[in-house]
């Protein structure tokens, strides 16, 4: 089976490709060693450098496992875990405590380089943004900071964080299609 040719795919790619699609295929199974990278290199007649560039991107990407001294293996797929977004009162309450919340900020704001990455937007696109403190029993516990596309929800702006939280009428007004949750811990000063 000769492999090398003149096509546009880098070689090490199309390695790549034949060992993703038996993995895929089931071929090659969860454990299972994928050929040698002396095997590779007689299949797609390259050098041990072009199976090796290719095996090692397939290990950095999570699909193969490399095992010094006795090969490479099919990474046994990582379990999704689902996210389970949950309203900070509600858990409050069910503690048996009073929630309430104070409303640091809430604006409409251009999105700054960086926020425009993470949600692949262009910068300067206007979307709105709360910030918003919320307490247990008066004593801080949460500082929430949300990004909210004005499209979705034209009257996130006018809505009273006091007496709803952003997560309670947001699972009302517009279900999530996708989401990034962000956890900082933080010690506060003394």
């Amino acid at each position: 089976m000769q492999k090398k040719s003149r096509s546009p795919v880098p070689l090490y790619e199309a390695i790549k490709r034949h060992v993703l699609d038996q993995i895929d295929s089931h071929r090659l199974k969860s454990g299972e060693r994928i050929p040698s990278e002396h095997e590779l290199t007689k299949l797609f007649k390259v050098s041990r450098m072009t199976v090796n560039r290719a095996i090692r991107e397939l290990s950095v990407e999570g699909r193969v496992v490399r095992v010094a001294g006795v090969g490479s293996f099919v990474a046994t797929p990582a379990q999704a875990h689902p996210l389970e977004l949950r309203n900070i009162a509600d858990d409050i309450r069910a503690r048996g405590g009073h929630h309430d919340s104070r409303v640091v900020e809430l604006s409409e704001v251009p999105l700054s380089s960086e926020a425009a990455r993470t949600f692949d937007l262009p910068p300067g696109r206007s979307m709105f943004h709360s910030v918003i403190v919320h307490a247990e029993n008066s004593l801080p516990v949460q500082l929430e900071e949300r990004y909210v596309n004005p499209h979705a929800v034209p009257d996130y702006l006018s809505l009273d964080f006091t007496k709803t939280t952003a997560s309670e009428y947001l699972a009302h007004v517009a279900p999530i299609q996708e989401v990034e949750h962000v956890v900082h811990a933080v010690i506060p000063p003394p």
